[in-house]
């Protein structure tokens, strides 16, 4: 459900986006009779008017103001078209590094800037580093052959709450998911009742 939730989020996301570049390209605050004389195609004059208020509210100004910020933070932008990390890797039947990679390339296969080519070389480092047996023929961090994507990601690009860096959404219940997808300072928050036990 929460998948779906996204999608909804993201269309709405979208929706309301074309709406906003409607308003401004009519005339926007500097002109709000203009812009609520040119309703977009396919919405009603009501609906039209009820976004224009909406626009014009303290609340959405605040809101757009945090956003631009936020956008100015960002180190690079996600050039995957409207599929998430996971859909690409589903569809494509990728890894979350193909993902990746092809998120932050450019048409001719070029990364987008040196930053998205270094972090791609320091992914693709300690997956390396972690899938290959050390000294005592035993496999890294936890001595398993399964490779955790989400600790690799967390290792190069740090952790943030509720998103994976790299990846995407976290799940809501990551308890239920494979251990490969799920980090290690959530494996920590798991409630002991949950842990299967062995007799």
């Amino acid at each position: 459900m929460d998948g779906l939730n996204a999608v909804y989020m993201k269309r709405y996301r979208s929706r309301k986006a074309k709406a906003k570049e409607e308003f401004l390209a009519n005339g926007g605050e500097t002109d709000v009779a203009r812009a609520r004389a040119n309703i977009p195609k396919g919405m009603s004059e009501e609906n039209w008017n009820k976004t224009v208020d909406y626009f014009l509210t303290k609340e959405h100004k605040d809101r757009s103001c945090a956003n631009k910020s936020n956008r100015q933070k960002q180190l690079y932008t996600n050039r995957g078209g409207s599929s998430t990390y996971s859909s690409f890797c589903f569809k494509k039947d990728k890894t979350r590094l193909e993902a990746f990679k092809n998120c932050h390339t450019l048409k001719d296969g070029r990364f987008a800037s040196e930053l998205e080519e270094q972090k791609y070389e320091e992914l693709q480092a300690e997956f390396e580093s972690q899938s290959e047996p050390n000294i005592e023929d035993e496999f890294g961090e936890g001595s398993s052959s399964q490779v955790n994507e989400v600790q690799v990601f967390e290792k190069v690009f740090g952790a943030r709450r509720g998103h994976y860096i790299g990846m995407g959404r976290k799940p809501s219940l990551s308890r239920f998911a494979p251990p490969s997808c799920v980090g290690p300072h959530e494996k920590e928050q798991t409630p002991p009742a949950l842990h299967l036990q062995s007799d």
